[in-house]
């Protein structure tokens, strides 16, 4: 399911409050039929694997910043491994002979490796598919990311969402047809609600935003 919507729309609001960064201040947001604050806030969060687009790291090696992400979990490399992969990071792995053991900054080593904002934001994601809980939240995944490597992760969604019950908002609409379903918001509420098929055939705000994002991504040469 995808959450797309203009700044200020409320999909990153929307997602604060499933869970429970904010409380409703009116109706209710129910999981299987029950209202969350009958759950505790950590098995509801233990539920939900969250990717924000804000996401930092640790300035630790990559194997701490896995060990960070769930320290109750019994670690072993080759999940990490499997992780890094999904998220697109293996080319930067392989930059230092050091391996899992490389620190991701120079605050503790000069070897560190110093990571653009594209690189910090695959090692954020690939962390959060390494928790592998039974709900994913994307929130804009790929903002930091080149025209190329976005391509290369919505390609890569389908595999790393599978039996998953995955959220996900995008900022490039050409990438949800990944979705099979899609909300559209709009000061807060919801105006459209469907397949990307069938908003399109609507011809409203989708389809609207959608041609728009076209024309300008065929201007700038990139679609």
């Amino acid at each position: 399911m995808a959450f797309i919507g203009l700044n200020g729309s409320g999909k990153s609001t929307l997602i604060k409050l499933l869970l429970r960064f904010y409380e409703p201040t009116s109706g209710e947001i129910k999981i299987n039929g029950i209202n969350i604050m009958a759950y505790s806030i950590v098995s509801l969060r233990k539920a939900f694997s969250v990717y924000f687009q804000d996401m930092g790291n640790f300035a630790f090696s990559i194997r701490e910043n896995f060990h960070l992400t769930n320290p109750n979990k019994e670690h072993n490399d080759g999940e990490i491994i499997e992780a890094l992969d999904k998220s697109d990071f293996m080319e930067i792995l392989n930059l230092s002979n050091d391996g899992l053991a490389a620190y991701i900054s120079k605050f503790f080593t000069p070897e560190g490796l110093i990571l653009s904002g594209g690189q910090a934001q695959k090692l954020a994601l690939a962390r959060v598919l390494y928790r592998k809980d039974k709900i994913l939240i994307l929130d804009e995944v790929s903002s930091n990311l080149d025209p190329k490597a976005e391509h290369e992760i919505f390609n890569k969604l389908q595999e790393i969402t599978e039996g998953r019950l995955t959220l996900f908002t995008s900022h490039r609409l050409s990438n949800l047809s990944l979705a099979d379903r899609i909300i559209v918001l709009e000061g807060g509420k919801i105006i459209e609600d469907g397949r990307p098929e069938k908003l399109l055939k609507d011809n409203k705000r989708y389809a609207e935003l959608f041609r728009y994002q076209q024309k300008k991504y065929m201007i700038k040469g990139e679609g």
